[in-house]
């Protein structure tokens, strides 16, 4: 049997897609006065399924949240890197 190219490249890609999705959700992490500095990113742990952003004080606050917990001021969204425009 004479496997396709576009069956091999799809294979790969759905590989690729199921191992995205098991590697967790992803967030911007930081504390900075500088909110366009904060570039780094982190996976977060499987019990936190948002991320947020926090401003006080002249300071930005970026990271992994738990959604049930969200309150004002503090800012959740739900999606990989959802917090790098929050």
């Amino acid at each position: 049997m004479i496997l396709r190219p576009n069956f091999i490249y799809l294979t790969i890609f759905l590989i690729f897609q199921i191992w995205l999705s098991a590697c967790g959700l992803r967030c911007y992490t930081c504390e900075t006065t500088d909110p366009k500095a904060c570039t780094e990113i982190e996976t977060c742990p499987p019990v936190w399924d948002s991320c947020s952003t926090l401003v006080l004080g002249g300071v930005t606050a970026k990271g992994c949240f738990d959604s049930s917990a969200c309150q004002p001021p503090l800012q959740c969204c739900q999606g990989d890197l959802c917090n790098g425009a929050v």
